[in-house]
């Protein structure tokens, strides 16, 4: 492996250490390896094909996706997915998730409902 892969890892692991905290703070992660965050940044996306920020949003709303598509999470209120993938700000993650997916959140769940991708618990549906 590549001296480039090792120093953009620590970064990765900063990333997939707290991407859920809504306190997460990419710039400070930057500051954990000795290099400017432009030179850090190029190293990453010649690494991993994407930049820093863009792999903490795939991160985010991949978790996002799966607790929308979770039977037994299926009736989290947006704003709870929103804070539990660490946006702290939901209408900002109903733009990105829209953004990046083409479905607002509500919409992708009944997407997937009308496709059958999801099955209400009954204890739940009697709530």
């Amino acid at each position: 492996q590549s001296d480039a892969y090792n120093i953009t890892q620590k970064l990765v692991h900063e990333i997939i250490n707290h991407y859920t905290e809504t306190d997460f703070d990419l710039e400070q992660a930057y500051g954990l390896v000795p290099l400017s965050k432009e030179h850090l940044r190029k190293l990453f996306i010649k690494e991993h094909g994407i930049s820093p920020s863009k792999f903490l949003l795939q991160k985010r709303l991949t978790l996002a996706k799966q607790l929308l598509a979770n039977k037994e999470d299926g009736y989290l209120r947006i704003n709870e997915i929103a804070e539990t993938c660490g946006f702290n700000d939901h209408a900002y993650f109903c733009r990105v998730f829209k953004k990046e997916t083409g479905l607002a959140p509500n919409e992708f769940k009944l997407h997937l409902l009308e496709d059958n991708k999801i099955y209400p618990t009954p204890s739940k549906m009697n709530k």
